[in-house]
């Protein structure tokens, strides 16, 4: 017997060990503020592959398909640099003549192949986490330049993850680079004649065809590592059912302290309501539950609730009324009805009209 009692307890340890366990395991979807908090550290669901891949790859098909206007500008550029070598003396007209040619083939054939790069980097990065702008990551962190928690992170999932995605880049970068540079080859040995100017078109478009391949790939992977930083970034974003509630108490208020207040606003009401009740013009009792304070004047559109009250609250009312002189008039059907309908400093409702106005016509006369 003594043996079974004894089983039966220590199941019931465990099974509270495992409730104990569980309550903080983190289940719960993050808060606003939590999220807003993250933010503000610079914490953010983002890819870095993603921005660094569709910028190369945009750059290149842009080169690619301006590189005719990009190589002849260059060319000129080029040429007319190199015949200008035979000048003997370098006056400062020359000097000016260079810089403004410089110029002006950088504006119009560098630069907007550089707006194109960086207005797609921007827009890959603001698709992502949008504009943010922390000083967080400037901030010391001791934690860093620790040699045990370095060790730690060196053999953590995420340098784990990150290995295997530099494991799968370089394979996608050696397949396509490797069958793209034998078809090429075989191409160029089956054509009828060589000459360097066909060499050089084929080896840039072999270049081009290499690195877009290799781009359009790598910004798959880029994609696949974005879904998986946002899943992780929520993941590490998740609260305890505890801190959800500490976050509660703190935006919202404690809840009891949040009852003290109601109860303090309450209290305050009905000292207001009890200071009005000599103002009183009747009283109308249940006669010891309920008590309705109503006032009337000639002018006035119809009788007004100056206090209303049950149980103590009612007993409170007609004992400052008897200590003022208000009459107390004893109507249980007409209170009961009243009393959950009329609110304090409103007048009552039409349909009380008749019955009160009977009672008020008794006291005024």
């Amino acid at each position: 017997m003594w043996l079974i009692m004894s089983k039966k307890i220590l199941k019931i340890k465990i099974n509270l060990q495992l409730f104990a366990d569980s309550s903080g395991d983190k289940t719960e979807e993050a808060t606003p503020k939590r999220r807003q908090e993250a933010r503000k550290k610079g914490q953010v669901a983002k890819s870095q592959d993603l921005g660094q891949i569709a910028t190369l790859l945009v750059g290149i098909i842009v080169l690619r398909y301006s590189n005719t206007f990009f190589l002849v500008n260059i060319n000129n550029y080029v040429s007319k640099q190199l015949s200008n070598l035979t000048f003997k003396e370098l006056t400062q007209e020359k000097i000016l003549e260079i810089i403004s040619e410089f110029t002006e083939m950088f504006f119009t054939t560098v630069f907007p192949i550089l707006i194109s790069v960086l207005a797609i980097g921007l827009i890959i990065n603001y698709v992502q986490v949008g504009f943010i702008f922390t000083l967080e990551s400037l901030k010391i962190d001791l934690n860093k330049i620790n040699p045990l928690n370095g060790l730690k992170q060196l053999f953590s999932i995420k340098k784990i993850i990150e290995l295997t995605k530099t494991i799968i880049k370089l394979i996608l970068i050696g397949f396509y680079a490797y069958y793209e540079i034998k078809d090429k080859l075989e191409e160029s040995l089956k054509a009828p004649f060589f000459s360097v100017e066909n060499d050089f078109i084929l080896m840039l478009n072999l270049c081009f065809s290499v690195i877009i391949k290799i781009s359009v790939a790598l910004l798959i992977v880029a994609l696949i590592d974005y879904m998986y930083q946002k899943w992780e970034f929520e993941k590490g974003l998740k609260m305890t059912k505890q801190e959800v509630k500490d976050e509660f108490k703190q935006t919202e208020g404690d809840p009891q302290i949040k009852s003290k207040l109601r109860q303090m606003q309450k209290d305050l009401l009905n000292k207001k309501m009890i200071e009005k009740v000599p103002e009183a013009t009747v009283i109308i009792t249940n006669p010891t539950h309920i008590s309705i304070a109503l006032k009337y004047e000639r002018g006035m559109g119809a009788p007004e609730v100056v206090a209303k009250g049950i149980d103590f609250m009612a007993l409170r009312i007609r004992e400052i009324a008897k200590e003022h002189n208000v009459p107390l008039i004893e109507n249980k059907p007409l209170a009961r009805a009243m009393y959950p309908i009329v609110e304090v400093n409103q007048e009552i409702p039409e349909e009380y009209y008749q019955a009160v106005a009977e009672i008020l016509a008794v006291i005024l006369e």
